[in-house]
């Protein structure tokens, strides 16, 4: 089977889920596989080999004429269709996996303009449904109609379902959830004491947008110190629009010296330090338009690391846990900085009694349902159930 993964950016470095899960399906008996993007935002030597589908030549007013060209066609802006017929001639796929909604609005398009249909399977993740009025013209429309006619689709979670189900008119049985996997050749048990009360380091990773709720962490550090505990550290990881405003209000806080920016780094280095950390938080929170984390695969990573883990009650996250477990992963009210310091509290009181075994089977309850070999599988099913069965079917 041939399938031709399309993405609209293609970021290793925030959207791992998707390179990893590309690799993961390499290692797949009969599978050849081709990936296609419109921008190509960093490189890395374990990416898969990526054609970039853009009109981009450089010259704005020329990628202006070309995308009116386009747009007297009915085709989408920002695509060089010549070089996607080609692509698609050319690998001639069984399917065309899109990861999320919008690459499958280009796709839509790249297919009529190659007077092609190949089933499509649509992986959404987030902002591709709670945005789906804002994103492009006609974008629910269209995906309703490809997905309708040859589609089915994943979610990571059943919230994410939830919320696809209620903006596009599709019918229920189209669409799987999947929860994402993770490198489990990076992220890695970790063996170490977790006596607390000399030092605590604490760690987040997370792009620095609204609804990460970094404020509520970093105001969950100053609650901490003035209760006495001045032995903890706070380790930020990644960049964004709200990560000057969370370094200003550090240090109106007085504690800019007990959090760390560590801005955008690579995805070893993220193993790195997850395997330094005592404790991972993830302070999510519901913005008031409904959208939420989808999942978190940043929770998984840290607990397959060996860290306790403190998140916030709030969109798919609670779905990683798979199973309560409130003395290795405890969830907390959304927005509240108490909240947090409370948790962080109890896990720093209670270091002395972590139970390894006790641990390892949580750990191993929680990867369980979320690797990449399920997701794998779970993936490949899908491909099949598209050519066997809606391909015969229509």
């Amino acid at each position: 089977m041939k399938v031709l993964h399309h993405t609209v950016r293609f970021l290793p470095a925030s959207q791992t889920f998707v390179r990893d899960l590309i690799n993961a399906l390499a290692t797949s008996e009969n599978l050849q596989q081709f990936v296609c993007c419109h921008e190509r935002v960093s490189e890395s030597p374990s990416d898969p080999e990526v054609t970039n589908l853009t009109n981009a030549t450089g010259l704005k007013l020329t990628n202006r004429f070309l995308n009116g060209i386009n747009k007297v066609k009915g085709l989408a802006h920002n695509t060089n269709y010549r070089k996607a017929t080609e692509l698609l001639h050319r690998t001639s796929p069984d399917v065309i996996h899109c990861h999320f909604g919008t690459a499958a609005y280009f796709n839509f398009f790249i297919q009529k303009a190659a007077k092609v249909q190949i089933p499509v399977l649509v992986s959404f993740h987030g902002y591709d449904v709670f945005e789906a009025d804002q994103l492009f013209p006609a974008y629910i429309k269209v995906l309703t109609e490809l997905i309708n006619d040859r589609g089915l689709c994943t979610c990571p979670s059943e919230f994410l379902k939830k919320e696809l189900l209620k903006r596009f008119n599709i019918p229920e049985h189209r669409v799987i959830v999947i929860p994402n996997g993770f490198n489990d050749s990076l992220f890695v048990k970790q063996h170490k004491k977790r006596e607390l009360t000399e030092q605590c380091n604490i760690v987040h990773v997370g792009r620095f947008i609204p609804l990460k709720g970094h404020r509520y962490l970093i105001e969950a550090l100053q609650v901490l110190a003035q209760r006495g505990f001045n032995n903890i550290t706070l380790t930020l990881i990644g960049d964004g629009e709200t990560q000057t405003e969370c370094k200003a209000l550090a240090h109106r806080l007085s504690i800019e010296d007990k959090v760390i920016f560590k801005g955008l780094i690579s995805h070893n280095e993220v193993a790195d330090e997850l395997k330094k950390a005592d404790i991972y938080v993830h302070p999510s929170y519901t913005l008031d338009c409904g959208k939420a984390e989808t999942f978190g695969v940043a929770i998984l990573e840290a607990i397959a690391t060996g860290l306790p883990v403190i998140i916030s009650n709030s969109g798919g996250m609670p779905e990683v846990l798979t199973v309560p477990n409130e003395k290795y992963a405890k969830v907390v009210d959304q927005q509240s900085a108490t909240a947090l310091a409370v948790a962080i509290e109890a896990f720093i009181a209670e270091s002395n009694n972590f139970d390894e075994k006790e641990f390892n089977t949580f750990r191993t309850t929680v990867l369980n349902s979320c690797n990449h070999k399920k997701a794998t599988n779970a993936t490949l099913a899908e491909y099949k159930k598209l050519v066997n069965d809606i391909v015969k079917g229509s």
